[in-house]
């Protein structure tokens, strides 16, 4: 089961001449490569684990290393069964504090950012991978389609189309449904073709209100249509509500708040003398993983996610890590900076 049962990792029957050994177990959460046990010479590790999204089955990786720093990998899924919500908060209730251990602080990311995808539609009748990384949407365009970028539920179309479309079509074409009109266009309820506006996450669960923002100047404006890079649709949550799609309450949002900067705190009180580079690169997917829903970054956490990423980039330069490897602190200083400009909740 999921949070509940605790797993044994054994490495065995591994041999190089340069010895000696070092291992490393982890395991992936949404893109994240993360640590069970750091590299050491243990050849066993003990964990629970999170359920992953796609049949609950999650990805376990065991990295042997030899003393020339040269490695191999092995990876394992595991198929989970799911548990109920009260085991999770069971567990990150008598978890989480400031003085978590590196694999708590993974854990705990892990089941925060679980997704919610309950009510999606059939993903591929809109061209698009499946629900993965935001709550109620589908993943972003199917390889060789174009649409709104990320994970949404919109329409994508096959590229080539778009290439043979005229680039500009008038809003006054008349129409009786959507395929009377243009790439990107619907056919709205006085009969003309208007171009697509984007769309708020879930319809904010009926709890709040779609508006379009300025992408760059945080101001509200008017209209926001599909192909716009330059605006977003954000829910607007009515009060007792928050969350990208109002569907949690005020009350759960504040927890999620309090919980990531307890982790965020726990985080920076580690020490990071002499880390390796797996250590290193380690860091900046944890750091990922706590930063991952902005909506549940409060302003406290502007501080000591730039101290973290401050610190992470300054090993990286000592140890020779490269900065291609640090991905996971590009997008925790969007995040943090999305609610500093006010844009996170």
């Amino acid at each position: 089961y999921e949070i509940t049962t605790l797993f044994h990792f054994v490495a065995r029957s591994w041999m190089d001449e340069d010895l000696p050994l070092e291992y490393q177990f982890g395991f992936m959460s949404f893109g994240n490569e993360l640590l069970l046990q750091a590299k050491s010479e243990i050849a066993l590790a003990s964990s629970i684990l999170p359920s992953g999204l796609v049949n609950h089955s999650t990805t376990t990786k065991l990295e042997v290393f030899d003393a020339l720093s040269a490695s191999s990998f092995r990876i394992y899924g595991i198929t989970l069964k799911p548990t109920d919500s009260s085991a999770a908060s069971n567990y990150i209730e008598s978890i989480v504090s400031t003085s978590m251990s590196s694999t708590d602080i993974n854990m705990v990311g892990s089941i925060l950012n679980a997704v919610n995808c309950s009510g999606v539609i059939n993903c591929n009748k809109v061209n698009r991978h499946g629900c993965s990384d935001v709550d109620f949407s589908c993943g972003p365009c199917l390889e060789g389609f174009i649409g709104e970028s990320g994970s949404k539920n919109s329409l994508c179309v096959y590229h080539p189309l778009i290439s043979s479309t005229p680039k500009t079509v008038l809003i006054t074409y008349k129409c009786k449904s959507d395929n009377d009109c243009d790439l990107f266009q619907y056919c709205d309820s006085s009969g003309s073709c208007g171009k697509m506006p984007k769309q708020c996450p879930n319809s904010c669960s009926n709890q709040g209100d779609c508006s379009f923002i300025n992408s760059n100047t945080g101001l509200q404006v008017p209209k926001c249509d599909m192909t716009s890079s330059d605006c977003q649709a954000v829910c607007k949550c009515i009060a007792g509500f928050g969350g990208a799609s109002c569907a949690l309450s005020s009350a759960q949002v504040q927890q999620k708040i309090i919980l990531r900067q307890k982790m965020l705190v726990s985080f920076n009180n580690q020490t990071t003398k002499s880390a390796s580079p797996q250590e290193v690169i380690s860091r900046a997917s944890t750091l990922s993983s706590i930063t991952q829903k902005v909506d549940e970054l409060g302003a406290e956490a502007v501080r000591p996610v730039f101290s973290a990423v401050g610190d992470i980039l300054q090993s990286a330069l000592v140890i020779g890590v490269g900065y291609e490897k640090l991905g996971g602190v590009l997008q925790s200083v969007d995040n943090v900076a999305s609610v500093s400009s006010g844009d996170g909740t």
